[in-house]
């Protein structure tokens, strides 16, 4: 008895290491009253026992009357102790915005993830738990508001306003700047039409990420151009934006001036374009016996060169065909995203290209691919882009001596393509 009650307590004890799988967690990041179009986070934690083979696949789900974005922002990498078991975290936050009072609650959605399991590579699927938050209606108006912090107006023209002549055009560039919020929300101005002036609106250009006196938010520029006809005075009118200050909980209105236009009567000059003539050139009674000479040595190289490519036209065909066919393969397209990704795409990027790239090919993780190369300097790189990603402590990572290595063990021993299970159709996107 005493043996197998000691047996039990050993199992007991073993259950939580063996237990251990991903999980994900998901909260609401603001507190407080929200009000309709306020931009409100849901955070999303992904945790997985030692560490992610390939990181978690975040989809945008549906929340009726709400906008659900997913910025393009980095994720942010943790590393926790829950329970006695290292975890390797991955977050990403959404951005939400309520279109209308009342309660909300975000459904439970799945995320896809490859994680490590005693050294072999798994796939896995957790929930992101539900989330809930309520939005009240504040002091705005009927209807969805455009709610943001710190909005600012500003405007500028490409010329003196009081120096216009009739006919000509003065551009006008008006900026909408405002944080917590994106560009896309941002409404378009109330601009009325200008008397005595022909007005012409460019589309608004929209940015996000951007930062203006040590703030980060996102603007709106809008470009209009107003052509004068004929000299007189006019108003180009007043701009006038009507939003709800987070901050304050109050409506809000900012509004840019009306500005004067002073259009004084055009010069009375000619703006005809005198023609120019050209004196006929005179004719040579014969051409010189140098650039007859000239003439046939190029006839005579064009025609060798026409007959050498008629002779080897078979060969050439050949060799024509297997570029071609090389670079319609699935391995040579991954192989040139995996290059764009070493140059300008992030660690988490790279390790997504390397990975995608070994399995196009057939030759399975870059792990055993980096075995199996038998090159000390592409196992030290690839293990220095494991650490950087998935160790306790990050290790410095170059993104440069890594394409080299890889540029070297591919020449010398180009990857064995897996021709049996690929597809008789051409690729669905050729390179």
């Amino acid at each position: 008895m005493r043996w197998i009650f000691a047996l039990l307590l050993l199992c007991i004890s073993a259950l939580p290491a063996s237990a251990a799988g991903p999980f994900a967690r998901a909260a609401i990041e603001e507190q407080g009253e929200i009000v309709p179009g306020q931009r409100i986070h849901l955070i999303v934690d992904v945790f997985a026992p030692d560490f992610f083979t390939s990181p978690p696949q975040f989809p945008l789900f549906d929340l009726p009357d709400t906008l659900v974005t997913l910025p393009d922002e980095r994720a942010q990498n943790s590393l926790q102790t829950i329970d006695g078991v290292q975890y390797s975290g991955i977050r990403r936050t959404y951005a939400i915005v309520p279109e209308k009072s009342g309660p909300y609650v975000v459904p439970p959605f799945a995320i896809e993830l490859g994680y490590s399991v005693e050294g072999k590579p798994t796939r896995a699927e957790v929930m992101a738990p539900s989330a809930s938050f309520t939005v009240g209606g504040g002091t705005q108006s009927q209807g969805m508001a455009f709610a943001a912090s710190g909005l600012t107006l500003s405007e500028s023209f490409d010329r003196d306003p009081a120096t216009l002549r009739s006919g000509e055009a003065i551009v006008r560039t008006i900026t909408i700047f405002a944080r917590d919020t994106q560009a896309m929300l941002i409404p378009p101005l109330e601009l009325p039409n200008p008397s005595g002036l022909q007005a012409y609106a460019k589309p608004p250009l929209l940015k996000d990420d951007v930062t203006v006196d040590n703030e980060r938010g996102s603007e709106r520029v809008e470009v209009l151009t107003y052509v004068a006809p004929s000299e007189g005075h006019f108003d180009i009118p007043a701009a006038t934006i009507h939003w709800f200050d987070i901050d304050a909980h109050a409506d809000q209105t900012s509004t840019l001036p009306s500005t004067k236009l002073s259009v004084a009567k055009a010069d009375a000059k000619s703006t005809g374009i005198a023609p120019v003539v050209d004196k006929p050139a005179e004719r040579s009674a014969s051409l010189s016996t140098r650039t007859i000479a000239f003439a046939a040595l190029a006839v005579a190289i064009l025609a060798a060169v026409a007959a050498t490519i008629w002779k080897r036209r078979a060969t050439l065909t050949a060799l024509l065909a297997r570029y071609r066919t090389s670079r319609s393969r699935p391995e040579h397209s991954a192989y040139r995203r995996l290059l764009a990704a070493l140059d300008t795409g992030t660690a988490q990027e790279i390790y997504g290209a390397l990975t995608d790239w070994c399995s196009s090919a057939g030759s399975g993780s870059p792990a055993s691919w980096a075995e199996q190369s038998a090159d000390h300097d592409l196992s030290l790189q690839y293990a220095r882009l494991q650490q950087h990603l998935f160790a306790r402590e990050h290790t410095a990572f170059d993104a440069a001596a890594l394409r080299q290595a890889i540029e070297r063990v591919r020449k010398a021993r180009p990857l064995p393509v897996d021709t049996k299970h690929q597809s008789a159709l051409p690729a669905l996107n050729p390179p």
